[in-house]
């Protein structure tokens, strides 16, 4: 029996850390645009905080994510025994159960240190007091303390079980009653847990987590990809992992189940229960699932909902902690309908509740890039943005005002880090998750835990994908004025603008979604030699040639080199007055071709 305990929680523990190699959202995508590299080389270095910093937020009566921020970059070694009187006072002070987590966990980083001084008795009181208080995000930071006073992880007591009485009373009631107490915990704790106590509620919990999950669905071996259990049926996950949420609530493991279940209501198309699950998973405890739960969040109701059914979320759960996130969201959402008079009232609605203190936690989860300001500096940007294009809209339907608002897109491309139509809760990550939730083409159920999809996943999340880039938008108006008004004025620019729009897809990177698409880098090509072709005396031959060059000679192959070379030749003889023909005779010198 012994050896199958170790079994399961070998299995238990290594869940935690292998579902994130299936949904890695640390790793870099091959799709990295070179908007999100220069933001990251204009980064300015990241100071620590000092102490004394930490003591003004930490007295603060709410703090934001930067608040967050600063206290992550204080060195815990710096607290030393002559602080903890210190500290107690401000985490006795303080109502703010945020700021009494970081002062906890300030504490935990550096207790191996804290312990050898004569103060520490005072810190072990602290923790003894928190754990009657039953707080589930506090009480098991504070059982950790209390066993880590009398050893820690590689301990002969985990062996022997000679703990105080005192402290055997609360590991007892942690794994039969209060299963949260044990969030805090590593493998080796939980595995000895579980050998000691074959019969508590917490070791039962694992053998039904296997029954559940499978035997195998979390190997040993971390370079083996994750698979659900196959066939993967959604409404047998559900059922399954309600039960076991519902049985063992505060598991060690629950969170986990959590985002099974989430997972489960995801590929069923039932997305309200998705993310409500979701974030259920991402405030666990022990904040395992925090980062890859919030990703999947934000990709559903970015790319798979629609603003009627983020609207319906709204009507059902109108306080739920999510709101904020999905109100924003639905206001991009229809910018990407067009409907930007109705963006204009929920954007600056938006932002006022902001303003009137209604948000203050909603960047929490965001990347140091975009705390607090930096943020709503890009929402309000948007609005002004949308401004423009809805006194377009208003007026008279025509031409130039196709054209104007097809502008307005295309000029995008000059913004650092986002267009209008872009979901900033990204952080410009978008790119990189799409790639790594999105498989590139459809070949069936897919098992890989990141990528499990249903036949329309692909199609409705490029389509949601498509919507959010400028270029496409414009390409799509330019379109229309050609459709609607083909003896316009305008006919010339609209078609330079097309080829122009393709290019910056090209040279952003953006995939073309399906593998039977045109490249971008082709589709670019032949509108710029569309464009010459059927305006042979326009002003802008020159440099449709010229970007035709350019993209062509860094495809290595010899027939790409040769149309380089041909554009660049022409160019040059046909427009010796040009004002690029300088960067034009820089340019074919580095035409080379292979032997």
């Amino acid at each position: 029996m012994k050896n199958k305990l170790v079994i399961t929680l070998l299995l238990l523990s290594t869940s935690l850390s292998v579902v994130l190699t299936g949904c890695d959202l640390s790793s870099n995508s091959q799709n990295n645009s070179s908007l999100n590299n220069n933001s990251q080389n204009n980064r300015s270095p990241i100071k620590a905080t000092e102490w004394n910093e930490v003591k003004v937020i930490m007295k603060k009566a709410e703090i934001n994510a930067e608040d967050l921020q600063k206290i992550s970059r204080y060195d815990s070694s710096q607290i030393s025994d002559n602080k903890i009187e210190e500290i107690i006072d401000i985490y006795n002070s303080s109502k703010n159960p945020e700021i009494r987590k970081e002062i906890l966990n300030i504490v935990d980083r550096n207790l191996y240190n804290l312990k050898k001084g004569n103060n520490f008795k005072k810190l072990l009181l602290l923790y003894q007091n928190i754990i009657k208080t039953d707080d589930k995000n506090l009480t098991p930071i504070a059982l950790r303390g209390l066993v880590f006073a009398e050893g820690d992880s590689e301990s002969p007591k985990w062996q022997d079980w000679s703990w105080s009485k005192e402290l055997v009373i609360l590991l007892e009631e942690a794994v039969n009653k209060k299963l949260y107490n044990l969030s805090a915990f590593g493998y080796y704790e939980q595995l000895a847990l579980a050998n000691k106590y074959p019969n508590s509620l917490f070791t039962k919990g694992c053998r039904e987590y296997m029954k559940f999950s499978g035997e195998t669905y979390f190997p040993g071996n971390q370079d083996i990809k994750i698979v659900f259990r196959q066939p993967f049926i959604p409404q047998i996950e559900i059922n399954s992992w309600k039960n076991f949420v519902n049985k063992y609530p505060g598991h060690p493991g629950s969170n986990d189940a959590l985002y099974r279940l989430a997972r489960a209501y995801e590929v069923q198309g039932d997305y309200e229960n998705a993310i409500i699950y979701y974030y259920e998973s991402s405030e666990a405890p022990d904040g395992l699932f925090k980062d890859v739960a919030r990703g999947r969040i934000l990709f559903i109701i970015d790319l798979l909902m629609s603003s009627e059914l983020l609207a319906k979320f709204l009507t059902n759960h109108p306080n739920h902690p999510l709101t904020p996130y999905i109100k924003y969201s639905k206001a991009v959402h229809l910018i990407r309908e067009y409907k930007y008079s109705l963006v204009e009232s929920e954007l600056e609605d938006f932002l006022k509740n902001y303003q009137d203190g209604k948000y203050p936690h909603l960047v929490r989860s965001f990347s140091e890039d975009y705390l607090g300001a930096i943020f709503w500096t890009k929402v309000k940007e948007q609005l002004d943005q949308v401004k423009k294009l809805a006194k377009i809209r208003n007026q008279q339907p025509s031409d130039k005002n196709l054209y104007e608002e097809a502008k307005l897109w295309i000029d995008e491309h000059q913004i650092d880090d986002g267009f209008t139509a872009y979901n900033y809760l990204w952080t410009g990550n978008l790119r990189r998750k799409h790639y790594t939730f999105v498989p590139p083409k459809w070949e069936g159920i897919i098992t890989y835990n990141a990528k499990t999809v249903t036949a329309d996943f692909i199609d409705k999340t490029n389509k949601n994908y498509k919507l959010q880039i400028s270029y496409l938008r414009s390409i799509k108006l330019f379109e229309q004025l050609l459709e609607q008004y083909p003896k316009s004025e305008l006919v010339e620019k609209a078609k330079y603008s097309i080829a122009l729009n393709y290019y910056y897809l090209w040279g952003r990177e953006y995939p073309t979604f399906s593998e039977n698409t045109t490249s971008w880098e082709d589709q670019a090509v032949k509108s710029f030699e569309e464009f010459i072709t059927e305006f042979p005396n326009s002003s802008m031959v020159d440099d449709a040639l010229y970007t035709i060059a350019y993209i062509k000679i860094r495809n290595e192959s010899n027939d790409s080199q040769k149309v380089a070379e041909e554009a660049l030749q022409k160019l040059l003889k046909n427009y010796p007055n040009s004002k690029i023909k300088k960067q034009a005779e820089e340019l074919i010198k580095q035409i080379v071709y292979k032997p």
